[in-house]
This record gives C-alpha cells, structure tokens and sequence, in this order.
C-alpha cells in the first residue's frame, strides 16, 4: 500500500469514483495521505495536497501520524501491516443500473493499479443476484410455456389448441411484467414466485372453458350458443373462483413489508389478466376462427371406482 504506483492509483480510483452518477462518498486511505500532505507541506510547495512520490515519504507520514495520532484511525481503511486497503463507497441512487456503471468505471480503473483488487460488497451482491433471478426467470417462463402448449396439445388433440391455451397466459406475463415496469416493482426473490401461480391459475381457467365448450358444440349448438352456454355452465364458477383466490390474497396489500406489499398487488393483477384471457380472449378467438379442434373428442380417461 506504501508503494507510491499503489498509493496513486488509489487516490486516481477515488477521485474519479467521487464524480460517477449516483455515488455518495467515497472514503479510501489515499484521502488521509493527501490530508496529511496539507498538514507538512505549505499550499505553495510542491507535495501539498499530492501523493508522494517515494515509498519512504508515505510511510514517513504513517509514522508521523502515528507518533501523534490513533493508529487505528486507519482501521477502516488499511489492515495493520499496510498490505491491503480498502475503498469504501456509499452510493446515494442503489438502482441496478447506477451500481452496473459504477462497477464497469470500477473495473476500468483498476486496470492501471499494480496490485491484486477484488470488487465486492452488498449492493454488488443485491446487483448479481438480481441478474441471475431475471436469466433464471426467462428460461423457466420459456420452459413453462413450452410445456404448458405440449400438455394442451395432447389433451385437445391439436396444436391449435395448445397455442390457444397458451395465448392468455403470455397475455397475462406480459400485462403483469409491463405493470412491473411501469410501477418500477422490481423483479425480486419474492415476485418471482408470481409466473408458476399465473400460469397454473391460467391454465385452470383456459381448460375448464374450452372443456365446457367442446361439450357444447358437441351436442349441435352453434359457436355463438356454445360460447352463451359455456358462460352460463362454467363461466360463473370461474369468476367465483378467480375472485375468491383473489380475496385470499388481498390481506398481502396491508403488510408493512414492501416486497409482501407488491406480491399481494401483482397475484390480484396476475389473476385477474388470467381470468380475462380465459373468458375473453380464449373464446373470442374460437369464435372467429373456428378451431376445428373444439369438436373433436377430447383426451379423457375413466377411473373405475370399485
């Protein structure tokens, strides 16, 4: 740490640090040498307020400070045998982003030190956890839907069915992430749960409507007559259903924590997108395009009860 290269490259760390976007304060021990500096040197010589250029001009100040000073002033800063430092940031903004861009100048900067750095700290922590919730995210949505349109395909005998089926549920992720971003909820542990509910919730909904759908176009009525009979046979349960899962869930909007807060938000949001894709979006489109699988007989299975 002595090393003035070292020292240097520190103080140029610092100083560039201070003017980032976002940041707070930066403290780092380059800040007491060049205190120390003001208080040997006169404003008019040349080592005022600058890092010295010797290894044995900084570590005469440390034992100047120390003759007069608390050694331990340093603590934060610097361990007791002056082999590592520590520069300490305070961001003022802790965004995802500010703290991308600090690392990235971070990182650059760092290149010119000749000494073994290691970035760390909490809101970098925060910062990669989060990016590995939104990869994790992605893939396991794309896996789902996958599945889910394998799964509707089978039970409807039909690819036609299983992307209907599936149209609502990527209706309802993208009203409930557009409403994350437009509200700025962030994409965390907690609301990351929210998909596997919708998507199940989603699918519930879509099956039980065309199931009751197909029993009515089966018996001769017309697809207008099928879709007033469905709502009238199955419709209402839906709703009942949809509307009690919501209530459940309402209590959450009450928690004193923000993230439990915004869970309860986003499931009443969530299921009720999955209740207008099933009972609205599901059946207008059969309506006008008239899938020739809502006639077919669908995959069923009897159980023997003995």
């Amino acid at each position: 740490i002595k090393d003035p290269e070292v020292m240097k490259g520190i103080d140029n760390l610092t100083r560039e640090i201070e003017k980032a976007e976002g940041v707070g304060q930066v403290f780092s021990i380059s800040q007491a040498v060049r205190e120390m500096s003001k208080a040997i040197y006169t404003d008019t010589e040349d080592g005022y307020d600058k890092i010295p250029d010797t290894r044995e001009s900084i570590a005469q100040m440390f034992e100047l400070y120390n003759m007069s000073g608390d050694p331990d002033d340093f603590s934060q800063m610097m361990n007791l045998d002056n082999t590592k430092a520590h520069v300490l940031i305070r961001l003022s903004n802790p965004e995802n982003r500010i703290i991308k861009d600090v690392k990235s100048q971070i990182e650059r900067l760092i290149e010119s030190i000749p000494a073994e750095i290691t970035i760390g700290g909490y809101a970098i922590i925060m910062t990669d956890f989060a990016a590995s919730i939104i990869k994790g995210q992605a893939s396991s949505l794309i896996f789902a839907l996958v599945t889910v349109f394998i799964l509707l395909s089978i039970i409807f005998k039909s690819a036609q069915g299983g992307f209907i089926g599936s149209v609502p549920l990527a209706v309802s992720i993208l009203i409930m992430f557009g409403f994350m971003g437009y509200a700025g909820i962030a994409l965390d542990a907690a609301t990351a749960l929210l998909s596997s509910i919708m998507i199940g919730v989603g699918v519930d909904f879509t099956i039980q409507y065309i199931w009751c759908f197909n029993s009515q176009i089966r018996k001769g009525l017309s697809y207008e007559e099928s879709t007033k009979s469905s709502y009238a046979i199955i419709g209402r349960s839906i709703i009942i259903n949809a509307f009690t899962v919501m209530t459940g869930f309402s209590p959450l909007i009450i928690s004193g924590f923000r993230s439990i807060r915004f869970f309860g938000y986003l499931t009443i949001i969530s299921i009720g997108s999955c209740l207008i894709g099933a009972l609205i979006i599901v059946p207008a489109i059969i309506v006008l395009f008239r899938p020739a699988f809502v006639t077919n007989e669908l995959t069923t299975k009897q159980i023997r009860i003995k």
